[in-house]
C-alpha cells in the first residue's frame, strides 16, 4: 500500500491537469518515489482530427474511410462512429443529425436541379435540437439536396 504525500489530496474531488502535476508517493516501508503526470487529450474529442484518428484512419473530411457512401466530414458532423446513413426527405423536409461535440467545422445546405450547379440555401436551414433541418419550398421543381461539411 502506498500513500500520496504531495500534492495533498484531502478534500480534493478534481485535479487540474492543464499543466504537468508532480506527485510524491510514500510506500508503507517509508520510501518515496517521485512521479510527474502529464495528461494530453484527456480522452475528449479535440475536433475533427481527433475523431478522424479514431474513426476514419486519419483521412481528410472529403474521403469515405469505411466506404459507406458518407464522407468522413459528414459522419463526424452527425456523430457517427461506424457506418453512417444519410437521412431522406420526409414530407418535404430533411433533418441531418448534428452532434454537439462536432466542433471546428462549417456546414452548408445546398440544392440543385442537375447535380452540376448548386445553390447555397443554408439561410433556410435550422440547427436546433441535435438536427440541422431544411424544408424544401413547395413551389419549386424537384431538386437534389446535400449537406456540405468543411473540416479543418
Amino acid at each position: 500500500m502506498a500513500t500520496v504525500v504531495s500534492p495533498t489530496l484531502a478534500n480534493i474531488s478534481q485535479q487540474d491537469f492543464t499543466n504537468p502535476v508532480h506527485y510524491v508517493v510514500r510506500a508503507t516501508d517509508g520510501s518515496t518515489q517521485d512521479y510527474t503526470v502529464t495528461v494530453t487529450g484527456g480522452g475528449v474529442s479535440a475536433g475533427y482530427a481527433s475523431w478522424a484518428t479514431q474513426h476514419a484512419g486519419g483521412q481528410t473530411a472529403e474521403k469515405d474511410y469505411n466506404r459507406d457512401g458518407v464522407q468522413n466530414g459528414i459522419a463526424y458532423f452527425m456523430g457517427a462512429t461506424g457506418k453512417a446513413t444519410l437521412p431522406g426527405i420526409v414530407h418535404g423536409q430533411i433533418a441531418w443529425p448534428h452532434d454537439a461535440n462536432a466542433t471546428g467545422i462549417t456546414w452548408k445546405v445546398m440544392t440543385s436541379q442537375d447535380l452540376q450547379n448548386w445553390t447555397d440555401v443554408t439561410a433556410g436551414a435550422v440547427d436546433v435540437g441535435g438536427f440541422v433541418t431544411y424544408t424544401l419550398p413547395k413551389t419549386t421543381p424537384e431538386r437534389f439536396i446535400r449537406l456540405e461539411v468543411v473540416a479543418p
